[in-house]
């Protein structure tokens, strides 16, 4: 089989286009390159989200996000539960503006619990998106083992399934060694933010 070769191959100046690489390698001016170490190029590249991918280690957390005074629009699902539970356990109609001390003094550390776990969130946003998703789901899947059993009141509920949830071990999930202690009774809110159970069921209202 014979292949036709199109083109004049001898008009090609290999010679003098090498001539003119060599002198502008020759004139380079290589003082504006940089030299890194390896470990170097491995801690800028960590910021990537590609990072975990390709060496399976994560960098450290940052700072969990603070606690605003006055709650964020985005709480108001949770803290409104939260004031439903202090409601159904009372028979009262608090408010937020309303509650007693130790319910405010509740209330805050559940909120503090909270945002550790939107620090956890954000963590995983930058660097493992979806993770932090797939972690509330099979805390949820967790939580339903306990979830339904009977209770002598919500609050029992609650206290009960943070408690669960606080001593569960983590170990399939890539963001299990930066979780904190408050991460999972903070997804806990979360979960129930995403509208995905409630503290105080509707016919107990």
């Amino acid at each position: 089989m014979t292949i036709e070769k199109n083109g004049d191959f001898n008009s090609y100046k290999i010679k003098s286009k090498l001539n003119d690489f060599l002198s502008y390698i020759k004139n380079f001016d290589f003082s504006i390159i940089s030299y890194y170490l390896p470990k170097d190029l491995i801690k800028i590249h960590s910021t990537s989200i590609n990072h975990w991918h390709l060496f399976g280690e994560l960098p450290l957390r940052g700072d969990d996000p603070i606690v605003p005074i006055k709650p964020e629009e985005y709480e108001e699902v949770y803290i409104n539960e939260l004031i439903k539970l202090y409601n159904d356990l009372t028979n009262q109609k608090y408010t937020l503006e309303t509650l007693t001390k130790q319910f405010q003094n509740h209330l805050n550390s559940q909120r503090k619990a909270f945002f550790v776990a939107e620090g956890l969130k954000r963590f995983s946003r930058d660097k493992i998106p979806e993770a932090f998703d797939t972690l509330l789901e099979e805390l949820l899947v967790s939580i339903e083992v306990i979830l339904f059993n009977y209770f002598e009141n919500n609050m029992e509920k609650f206290s009960k399934i943070i408690q669960y949830v606080s001593s569960t071990s983590v170990t399939n999930n890539p963001l299990s060694h930066r979780l904190k202690p408050s991460d999972l009774a903070g997804c806990c809110h979360h979960l129930v933010n995403n509208h995905r159970f409630k503290w105080v069921d509707d016919e107990n209202i």
